[in-house]
């Protein structure tokens, strides 16, 4: 237990800061395939490259590693890859089978030298695929391979499968767990047209005008306010008795926070 345990961490430390020498332990320790982690001999085709992104997409963050023999009896062979796939051919052609909320990237390895002595002279390729709770489930865009449009694909003992009807109730209710609806997404402007009308929730008073001449009639005394500004003798803050409590406040206060970060990250992507 104790082993695997130490895989699993190295492969999450691989997946939160990738780098050279993460990968090589990884491969050096490793335990074979899991949900998060699959491991691929050499490039197939694009659509089955997609299936097995969109499983990992709706199973967890996840990477398939390109390079990697599985032998008869189970064991894994960093054996490399005979040539690094341009990254851009790479994602034009899976791109058409993936919804484009998913977020994947690809990332090279390439061993010049290397402690690890199995790995001097490698090459592996590696896809990085996250987990968007606010996104799932992810649907196939397209027919291919061994992929079918608009299928839900999820990752189940290291195998990726097309859901059944309780793995996508699962989905859907990490997603509303989450705090995410399952309704559209709102465009950019929607955010910022909410964001104004929140700003406007809080009226904290007014202004109360006292004038030189009381006997007016306060519409009579705003016209000539309007017409002579000098008629004003003083204004004093009073607050609106029938304005909510601060709690109030607090939670629009709140909610102002929230929608700028989602603007944030709307614009970040």
């Amino acid at each position: 237990m104790e082993t695997k345990k130490s895989f699993k961490e190295d492969f999450f430390n691989f997946f939160d800061d990738p780098n050279r020498t993460k990968l090589r332990d990884l491969l050096k320790n490793n335990l074979g395939e899991f949900n998060d982690l699959d491991f691929k001999q050499d490039y197939c085709s694009y659509s089955k490259i997609a299936k097995h992104i969109l499983g990992i997409a709706n199973t967890g963050d996840g990477a398939l590693i390109f390079g990697v023999k599985q032998n008869n009896d189970g064991s894994l062979e960093s054996i490399g890859l005979t040539k690094v796939e341009d990254k851009t051919v790479i994602g034009k052609s899976i791109q058409k089978y993936l919804p484009k909320n998913l977020r994947y990237e690809i990332v090279d390895f390439i061993y010049a030298d290397s402690e690890y002595g199995k790995l001097v002279g490698k090459k592996f390729q590696v896809i990085f695929v996250n987990y968007e709770k606010e996104y799932i489930p992810f649907v196939a865009e397209c027919d291919g391979e061994e992929l079918a449009k608009n299928r839900i694909y999820v990752r189940s003992n290291v195998n990726t499968e097309e859901a059944n009807y309780e793995q996508i109730q699962q989905i859907i209710t990490e997603r509303i767990r989450n705090g995410y609806s399952s309704s559209t997404e709102l465009k950019l402007e929607e955010h910022f047209s909410q964001l104004k009308i929140l700003y406007k929730q809080i009226e904290k008073g007014k202004y109360n005008v006292t004038y030189e001449n009381d006997i007016w009639s306060s519409t009579v005394s705003k016209l000539m306010e309007s017409i002579n500004p000098m008629t004003v003798k003083s204004r004093e803050f009073i607050p609106n008795l029938f304005y909510p409590s601060e709690e109030y406040d607090q939670f629009i206060s709140k909610m102002i926070e929230l929608k700028k970060k989602k603007i944030e990250s709307i614009l970040k992507r």
